[in-house]
């Protein structure tokens, strides 16, 4: 089921914006079987945007070329319709990427009685049934509670994960002192690690629309508040991995 909404939505995405990063890496993960050494590839291959390193490798790697094929059929053979159904994305995708069958009981959840809609309107639905459900930390003690910066204010854990840690999520709107105060906030949560991650792409992600900036990479400003809080800090790139 979460596979079919995946793939309906990554469709839906791309028809919208056939630039979409976000669409396209659903469709890298949806491929059986592409191991830790070509994700590895995908992300070093020197190119600008995640899309051009997907293509790139995908010249000589059959796996990563099912998820370049799949995307371009989605493209190439309902682009020019105004309204789809849902299933004609699934049916694509599932035979070009070759991960079927699949449970459809999701995308059936998503369509309704609805037989065609725009792709925005797929995006839309599929947002709506994919919404989590808010859960106090000790109604599920093996959860993984996730806050804002805000939020996580006052709080440690012993393992603390910052995400999205560009220069736009802390000071993006406001003054550089106020983002500054946000990292110091953010990295000392832990109690005893802290791993940080920011995007290398933004480029035709929902992210660079949200912040505004096609640029990625850790805002320095972390690394600051990091070092003026005395936690020494380890770069690790995806090709140490």
């Amino acid at each position: 089921m979460i596979l079919a909404c995946a793939l309906l939505s990554a469709g839906a995405r791309l028809l919208v914006s056939a630039d979409d990063q976000m669409a396209w890496r659903t469709l890298v993960w949806a491929v059986r079987g592409l191991g830790d050494r070509r994700l590895t590839r995908l992300l070093t291959a020197g190119e600008a945007t995640f899309i051009a390193n997907l293509r790139r490798v995908a010249e000589s790697d059959a796996a990563c070329r099912r998820a370049v094929d799949a995307g371009d059929a989605v493209i190439e053979q309902l682009g020019r319709q105004e309204e789809v159904e849902p299933g004609a994305i699934v049916d694509i995708l599932v035979d070009r990427l070759g991960c079927g069958p699949v449970d459809r009981t999701g995308v059936d959840a998503v369509r309704g009685e609805t037989a065609a809609a725009p792709p925005r309107e797929w995006l839309q639905q599929v947002f709506g049934v994919s919404e989590p459900t808010q859960a106090k930390p000790d109604e599920v003690p093996d959860a993984i509670p996730v806050y804002t910066i805000f939020g996580a204010k006052g709080l440690q854990a012993p393992v603390v994960l910052l995400v999205n840690a560009i220069e736009q999520s802390f000071a993006g709107r406001g003054a550089l002192e106020d983002g500054i105060r946000r990292a110091y906030v953010g990295v000392t949560r832990a109690r005893d690690h802290l791993l940080i991650s920011a995007p290398l792409y933004l480029r035709g992600s929902s992210l660079e629309h949200t912040v505004g900036t096609r640029a990625g990479g850790l805002a320095q400003i972390v690394v600051e508040a990091a070092d003026h809080a005395g936690i020494d800090v380890e770069t690790i790139r995806p090709a140490d991995l």
